[in-house]
């Protein structure tokens, strides 16, 4: 009778989706055969819609939250790529044209030497109702306009420079945002 009570209560915990519990089968009482060695099996690899899937197979997921952070860096170095491309490597002003004079044009620097400059502007000289406030400064990329514009350096020649604008500074264009890409004589 105690076993009936068993039975009644691991049916009274046990619900419809519980697979049935297999007994361990009884051994016969014979002596040991001698059995010869034979390789261990490799486990059975089975797919995730097998509906009777073993219970020691670990199947491991990937984390979430890994995608979820590689997601958030790739968006991030995108953000500050884009950034770093719309302040220093795309100029917001194109093709402006400066006509003046050209004061003075050296090579400066220690790592990225660059040849820097400045220009009195032809409206600073004529605007009688302002007083001056400054020279127009400027970098130079190129080694030949820099050339050219050291002959004209001093000479009390009028010339038009052709320039670029950038919001910021790169040390190897130079220590203005102003970059000459043109100059001619008026």
């Amino acid at each position: 009778m105690a076993k009936d009570n068993l039975d009644d209560f691991e049916d009274f915990f046990s619900s419809a989706d519980d697979e049935p519990v297999a007994q361990p089968a009884q051994r016969p009482s014979v002596a040991p055969q001698q059995s010869t060695p034979t390789a261990p099996v490799p486990p059975v690899q089975k797919n995730d819609d097998d509906e009777d899937a073993d219970d020691d197979v670990i199947v491991v997921k990937p984390h979430r939250w890994l995608k979820f952070i590689v997601i958030v860096a790739v968006v991030a170095l995108l953000s500050v790529g884009g950034w770093f491309y719309y302040k220093y490597c795309s100029p917001y002003v194109v093709n402006a044209e400066k006509s003046g004079y050209i004061l003075n044009i050296e090579k400066r620097g220690y790592m990225f030497t660059t040849f820097e400059g400045d220009m009195i502007s032809e409206f600073a000289i004529n605007d009688t109702s302002r007083v001056y406030q400054r020279d127009f400064s400027f970098s130079v990329e190129n080694d030949s306009i820099a050339s050219e514009i050291m002959k004209l350096q001093g000479s009390g020649k009028k010339v038009c420079v052709q320039y670029e604008t950038y919001l910021g500074t790169l040390p190897w264009r130079g220590s203005s945002k102003n970059i000459v890409t043109g100059i001619t004589l008026r």
